[in-house]
């Protein structure tokens, strides 16, 4: 576990920061898995390990209070600080049980922080929620840079394309060479066979639902294809924690796993 994922004081919390990815050889770029608004994800071999990394198109903040990279990387220090929280206690984390304000959520967040930790704010609550283990989610290894040069040296078939975010091709996203672009080195999942909703695990699903919903996390969507594997959530863009300025009461409830197979998915 890295040094800012120990770093669990109630400062630390307000202000995430994701430490760098060291390797000791070059990227490998294996299989293209996808792209979005955000960037491109490639499966890569570094040091005879197998990742999925994520390229991120903006190199710097666009709009006034969103940048991916660094939304992905803060959230992302946040998980590493609750799983190192529950690792690491002496004592279960207690939650209030059906937080629904921004302040639940905010003060279940903090019951993972060491000032939190101590209080033991909802020990005493009747039906609190307590983690002794932290439930499966995909792992973030952190961040790094590439140079856009070295972006094009791969196989033509694995280059990145133009992205045009609407039909008009307007809004194009691309990597130019002159660049330095950020990436996030995550956990790589592979792909099942499943084709619809129905083939997500239930009980895979509603325990990161669950967890993210208790620890005053918003779900922004419900698409099935940024779930792999037998259901782990890949995509850490879908996720606003207390301090992201998206973060809004009409989207913070708990969500079920069931929504996956009973209404339409929403994009």
């Amino acid at each position: 576990m890295s040094e800012s994922a120990a770093a669990c004081a109630w400062q630390d919390f307000q202000k995430p920061r994701l430490g760098r990815f060291t390797h000791q050889r070059s990227i490998r770029f294996t299989k293209r898995l996808g792209c979005g608004e955000d960037g491109m994800v490639w499966r890569v071999r570094i040091d005879s390990k197998t990742y999925a990394l994520k390229l991120f198109w903006d190199t710097q903040q666009r709009a006034q209070c969103y940048w991916a990279f660094r939304t992905e990387c803060q959230n992302a220090s946040l998980f590493a600080k609750m799983r190192f929280a529950i690792e690491n206690s002496a004592d279960s984390i207690w939650l209030h049980p059906n937080p629904k304000t921004h302040r639940d959520g905010l003060y279940n967040l903090h019951a993972f922080s060491d000032e939190g930790r101590s209080r033991q704010r909802y020990r005493d609550m009747p039906g609190a929620v307590t983690y002794s283990t932290a439930p499966r989610l995909r792992e973030c290894y952190g961040w790094m840079s590439i140079r856009g040069q070295d972006i094009y040296t791969m196989p033509k078939a694995l280059r990145p394309s133009i992205l045009s975010l609407d039909r008009r091709g307007q809004g194009r996203r691309q990597f130019f060479p002159a660049q330095q672009y950020y990436a996030l080195v995550y956990e790589y999942i592979p792909s099942t066979e499943a084709s619809s909703e129905a083939d997500l695990d239930v009980d895979v699903v509603q325990p990161q639902l669950d967890y993210l919903w208790l620890g005053g996390w918003c779900l922004t969507m419900m698409k099935r294809d940024n779930w792999g594997g037998d259901g782990i959530l890949l995509d850490m863009a879908d996720v606003m924690s207390v301090f992201h300025r998206g973060w809004h009461k009409w989207l913070y409830s708990r969500r079920r796993a069931a929504e996956f197979t009973e209404i339409p998915i929403f994009n």
